[in-house]
């Protein structure tokens, strides 16, 4: 519920149906004026959003949710045994980006990379835009980075009981609202 996050889903609405591929208003109500020229006739799209604290459809985390399976779920995810393999074999690269950015810096390893995507966020964007990213941080390092950031998305969402977790609440939404229209 931002403004750049609300503004990109408009943009991505007036891409598919960009103008004059919608009927011209007129079509519905004959008081209505025509489009001044057919190139300009489309429909709006409306876009709707909600506080990410009231987002309990893809988080079941915040608002009405709550759901305490989940944040134990998350809360252990960090200490598993996966986490703490991979985050003592990537160490160094973690402690690196951790201390470059100041981001989680004194964290174990396995901290640091569960919560790597808010790091490789911030220097991908920053790389993006020919932004100055911290001088200890090499390309290459990016590059693995990345690599570690794609690893922990992954890995936070492996499984059927997470994805039930996750994918249950926006399912049943989805189906309500299909059954409503029927």
């Amino acid at each position: 519920n931002t403004d750049r996050s609300l503004q990109s889903a408009q943009l991505l609405m007036l891409g598919l149906f960009p103008l004059g591929t919608g009927p011209d208003p007129a079509v519905y109500d004959k008081s209505l004026e025509p489009a001044p020229a057919a190139g300009l006739a489309f429909n709006p799209v409306p876009v709707h959003s909600v506080a990410l604290e009231n987002d309990w459809v893809l988080r079941p985390y915040t608002g009405k949710a709550n759901c305490k399976r989940y944040k134990k779920f998350v809360k252990a995810l960090p200490k598993s045994k996966r986490y703490r393999e991979q985050g003592e074999k990537y160490r160094d690269i973690l402690r690196l980006a951790s201390s470059a950015t100041g981001m989680y810096e004194g964290e174990d390893p396995n901290k640091i990379l569960y919560s790597i995507n808010e790091i490789y966020e911030v220097l991908a964007a920053s790389a993006q835009h020919n932004f100055p990213i911290p001088p200890e941080i090499s390309g290459k390092d990016l590059r693995k980075i990345g690599e570690l950031s794609d690893w922990n998305y992954h890995n936070q969402f492996l499984g059927k009981g997470v994805g039930q977790l996750m994918g249950s609440g926006f399912l049943g939404e989805l189906t309500e609202n299909f059954t409503a229209l029927s």
